[in-house]
Order: C-alpha cells, then structure tokens, then sequence
C-alpha cells in the first residue's frame, strides 16, 4: 500500500503546514474540531494514557478591530483566555491596510477613493 503522502501530497502538505502552526489535533473529535465547543460545553481531551485535559468553553470576548476575539475557557479547573482569529465575522469586515514605507512600489493615497477613467 502506498503511503498517504504519495496519494495526496497536496492534501498532505497542507496538513502538515496546519500541525506546524497549531499542533496536534488528532485527540479532538470531528464536531469540535470543524466548530468549536458550545459556550458552557465541557469536554476532555485524552493526550495519552493517564493524561487528560478537562475544558469547559466559558465565553467569547467582542470581536476587535483586527477581527480577533477573546475566548475564555476553564482548563483543568483554572480560568484561562486566547486571542483566536474569527474567520466567519472576518468574512464581512473591511480592512483598509496603510502604505508600508519599507515596501518598495507600495504608495499612500492622499484621500480615500477609487481610481478611474478620466
């Protein structure tokens, strides 16, 4: 049998650039993984043997002008919070990015507005 890597490299690598960035996902169920937890859902994480974690998803911060949340979730007992991007609302923000002095070709515009045809 062939391994998955030589099957489906694409989808491989792109697996492999996701653990990189947010580590090992396996231990996660299918539901938690694609949505999240529900606010008030608890749920536990096997690591290996002997070593589970007990989560309970608390509640979600305002969404920040970058399109970040806060979220706040009880981790073995202890009250802990992250700033996670939220890609749904950051389906419908508009981000305006400045010119970067460092970038060459990169030019500020003087006044917001579009370009057209004379």
């Amino acid at each position: 049998a062939l391994p998955i890597s030589a099957m489906y490299p694409k989808v491989f690598e792109e697996f492999k650039d996701f653990t990189s960035q947010f580590g090992p996902v396996e231990h996660l169920n299918t539901r938690l993984f694609l949505e999240g937890p529900k606010i008030a859902e608890e749920f536990e994480v096997e690591l290996e043997r002997g070593k589970t974690l007990h989560i309970k998803a608390l509640a979600l911060g305002d969404l920040s002008k970058t399109g970040q949340r806060e979220v706040f979730f009880e981790l073995n007992g202890q009250i802990r919070s992250v700033l996670v991007k939220d890609t749904q609302a950051m389906k419908v923000m508009h981000f305006h990015p400045k010119a970067l002095k460092d970038v060459k070709g990169q030019i500020g515009a003087p006044m917001p507005g579009k370009i057209g045809r004379a």
